[in-house]
């Protein structure tokens, strides 16, 4: 048995040693696994904006940049140009990597003093998603390391995550294998097409919904929604992960030595004790929650949404010009634009 474990080790040290040398022949590509990001960061090198928005398709399909700018832009003494690049599927740990990549790349940062992204849950990878190339291609140790080390503190937090923690750390140890050898990368094809999404993609990268309705969205799924959101909200901060914390707080900081103000957008979405406890605890010229259903009572009404993860057009009017309304609310309590 230790023979066998000596040669797999030996198998995989030669393995990662082919693929880091095949590093040295690859083009660099730093978002070669998300087409759609790719496509809608050629689309915004083609103006200036100094507004950017990063996240999921909650963002892409709910925050209508020209809205925000029309609405802020009309009340402040400065100009907003607000450019969306969310793009489907990003969870938080991606949308770290391309905010992070975004503000070392001084070609795609540099005129940009405010940057909204969505603020969400550290999550493991699913099974089936494991070897999918939008899930290893972001994948490096750095990343890897925050992974185990935001396990390790789940597991302290609480005793019952230990089986999904060591899924956890046994599923990112997997895709940066794949993704330090180049495995994935290689045998994946590029795709240099527009993404078919694309073509209806405004030029401020929002793309809405032309339906009202998608799948119906009943009184029980935003009662369900509410209930969640009233039990987590006001979680305290005395528990929150410290792995969690310093890394939003490491990418406020790294955005202030730009002259950036990073404000962390929180979307009506199902929350945690976890991830409030982290909010909660970020200072509050770097937030803006648009979620307290006794606030934004209005939003929740089924007829603004699609389905019950995204909104429609009516939706999306309500929920952007409730963001505009608190970033401007912010701007008169410590006037930083």
């Amino acid at each position: 048995m230790k023979k066998l474990f000596i040669n797999i080790a030996a198998f995989s040290l030669l393995i990662l040693t082919i693929g880091v040398a095949l590093s040295l022949f690859l083009p660099v590509d730093p978002y070669w696994g998300n087409n759609e990001y790719d496509w809608k960061l050629r689309r915004y090198k083609e103006d200036h904006y100094n507004t950017v928005l990063f996240g999921s398709s909650r963002i892409y399909r709910g925050f209508d940049p020209m809205v925000f700018d029309s609405a802020v832009n009309r009340a402040a003494t400065f100009s907003r140009k607000t450019f969306n690049l969310a793009s489907h599927g990003t969870w938080a740990t991606e949308t770290f990597y391309l905010y992070d990549a975004f503000l070392l790349d001084t070609t795609l940062s540099s005129g940009v003093n405010l940057a909204l992204v969505e603020f969400q849950n550290i999550m493991s990878i699913q099974p089936r998603k494991l070897t999918s190339e939008k899930t290893v291609y972001y994948q490096d140790l750095d990343h890897y390391l925050f992974m185990c080390r935001f396990s390790y503190y789940e597991m302290l937090r609480d005793p019952k995550r230990i089986p999904s923690s060591i899924y956890s750390i046994g599923a990112f140890s997997l895709t940066t294998f794949l993704n330090l050898t180049n495995l994935k990368q290689i045998s994946t094809k590029k795709d240099t097409s527009p993404p078919m999404r694309m073509a209806n993609t405004t030029d401020r990268g929002y793309l809405g919904f032309k339906e009202l309705n998608e799948v119906e969205v009943t009184d029980k799924h935003i009662r369900s929604l509410t209930d969640n959101i009233r039990q987590y909200k006001d979680t305290g901060t005395d528990r929150y992960n410290p792995v969690f914390y310093d890394r939003v707080m490491g990418l406020i900081e790294r955005s202030n030595q730009r002259g950036i103000r990073l404000v962390f957008l929180l979307p009506p979405v199902r929350l945690t004790e976890g991830m409030m406890a982290v909010y909660n605890a970020i200072p509050d010229e770097n937030r803006i929650a648009v979620v307290d259903p006794d606030e934004h009572d209005l939003l929740y009404n089924t007829e603004n949404w699609i389905d019950p993860i995204h909104f429609n057009k009516l939706g999306t009017q309500y929920f952007t010009l409730s963001v505009g309304n608190q970033y401007l609310s912010g701007l008169k309590s410590n006037g930083t634009p």
